[in-house]
């Protein structure tokens, strides 16, 4: 038997409270009838047996237990998800604790877990684009590089722009070409702050949204001014001010719209998930799956039926 759900502490909690109240209820009746010199009529135990079933039955039902197996064609939707993350040093600011860039990473395992039919790469990128690992489905191999993603990974940890974005499409453009199922299935994700010390090159953009990819900005960050810390001080500035850094909203939103994408901050998760979820996959055909079936309704019966029957059966406390 599988079960779909775990016991919870409010099923504990419920089971705990049932037992103390019943031990305490037969108790009491048990002292009541030693000093009437009598004792409980026994379908007051058949009553107690009758409720512990009733919960025991609705419990199993919340838990979703799944049994027996049914084969059937299914047809499975992946994406492919090329990911790049921001590793520059404004990616330390922790203006969203601990940092932008574990903000990031948290994005980003959150869709990894959501999605384990998709495929993963990742790179990432500050004064250029650097590709951690290549499309995989290895996930304890994805995981490992995500990990292992930190504004340490380049010695000059300036966001140039005009490079980066240059790398980014000659490496979009071979992947659309060395491999037709990308195309029109994959993802593009950047995970960005929006602090380029460049700027785009407009022709670089264009030319971007004419690849047959979906792109998605995610911000992270918020619009207060927030230093960057560099070991236990901050960065400063040739004046010995620090530098003060924040999302650029609107640059990013203006840059997802160039692309023909969607622009989302890191803390909107649920409206992310909902737009990827929305784009098309590569359908795979998985002949003769074989999927267990969810029975909770027979342990939902098997509740009323016992609730029922408490009900309609009466019984004297005592035998006199």
């Amino acid at each position: 038997m599988i079960w779909i759900y775990s016991l919870s502490w409010q099923e504990w909690i419920a089971g705990a409270l049932f037992l103390l109240f019943g031990a305490i209820y037969l108790y009491k009746l048990n002292t009541i009838a030693i000093h009437l010199k009598t004792f409980p009529h026994t379908r007051v135990y058949i009553k107690f047996v009758l409720r512990s079933l009733v919960l025991v039955c609705a419990i199993i039902a919340l838990l979703g237990p799944s049994f027996g197996y049914i084969k059937q064609d299914q047809t499975l939707s992946s994406k492919n998800w090329l990911v790049y993350v921001d590793v520059s040093l404004s990616m330390a600011a922790q203006d969203v604790p601990p940092s932008r860039l574990d903000e990031a990473k948290k994005v980003v395992f959150t869709l990894f877990d959501q999605y384990p039919n998709d495929l993963f790469a990742l790179s990432a990128f500050a004064p250029a684009v650097q590709t951690l690992c290549p499309l995989t489905s290895d996930r304890d191999a994805f995981k490992l590089f995500a990990g292992q993603l930190s504004t340490h990974l380049f010695a000059h940890p300036g966001t140039n722009a005009r490079t980066v974005f240059s790398d980014l499409y000659n490496e979009l453009y071979a992947k659309s070409k060395e491999d037709n199922q990308i195309r029109n299935s994959s993802i593009v994700l950047l995970l960005t702050d929006g602090e380029f010390h460049t700027e785009i090159p407009r022709s670089t953009v264009l030319s971007l949204r004419k690849l047959p990819y979906h792109f998605i900005v995610v911000g992270t960050g918020s619009s207060i001014p927030t230093p960057i810390p560099l070991g236990k001080t901050y960065v400063n500035d040739e004046q010995g001010k620090k530098v003060m850094t924040r999302l650029d909203r609107e640059g990013l939103k203006q840059l997802a719209n160039d692309l023909k994408g969607a622009y989302f901050e890191a803390h909107e998760y649920e409206q992310l998930a909902k737009y990827s979820a929305s784009l098309p996959g590569l359908d795979q055909k998985k002949d003769n799956a074989h999927t267990s079936i969810n029975k909770y309704f027979y342990f939902l019966v098997l509740s009323v039926l016992f609730m029922v029957m408490d009900i309609v059966i009466t019984v004297k406390t005592m035998t006199i």
